[in-house]
């Protein structure tokens, strides 16, 4: 699997290749606490300690509302991230729409399955081999259930996985 993107910047959804307009979100609210002077945070447990270091207090970007707007950009959840008309009305001032500021309390992102490992486990279900390529591998499920191959690889699995409704 390729990917492209500085990971310290990457969504923990974008590694599974099925992921939204709320990745961008993500990176940008990484992007612009580092612009607004918070030191760069390479991990998620240290952005989620922002709020309780005294190292982050003189920039007085944590206690500020639209410093509590960004920290939600990076919840590991991309349904609790708000979307960018959010964002655009939170830098008006209009606070109205944004969601409920608990950075701290985010839980760590679910351990990423590699590809094969989430092959492996449609092809359980389907009661097929895991012999051959991962392109092969594909195209045999996605003829099982009706599906068209196309896109990336980590676009065709989503498919399936959707599918299933894993």
């Amino acid at each position: 699997m390729t990917t492209s993107g500085t990971p310290v910047y990457m969504a923990p959804e974008v590694s599974s290749g099925y992921y939204s307009d709320k990745a961008d979100i993500y990176s940008l609210g990484v992007m612009a606490m580092e612009m607004c002077g918070v030191k760069p945070m390479m991990t998620h447990e240290e952005r989620t300690t922002l709020f309780t270091t005294k190292e982050n207090e003189s920039n007085n970007i944590a206690g500020s509302e639209f410093g509590r707007v960004l920290c939600t950009t990076w919840n590991t959840d991309p349904a609790v991230r708000p979307g960018a008309e959010v964002l655009l009305g939170a830098l008006n001032g209009d606070f109205s729409q944004a969601p409920p500021t608990t950075p701290v309390t985010n839980p760590a992102p679910a351990p990423v399955r590699s590809i094969p490992e989430r092959l492996a486990e449609l092809e359980q279900m389907l009661d097929l081999p895991s012999t051959g390529s991962i392109p092969a591998r594909l195209t045999q499920a996605e003829t099982i259930l009706g599906l068209l191959p196309t896109g990336s690889i980590p676009k065709r699995l989503a498919a399936l996985e959707e599918a299933l409704d894993l």
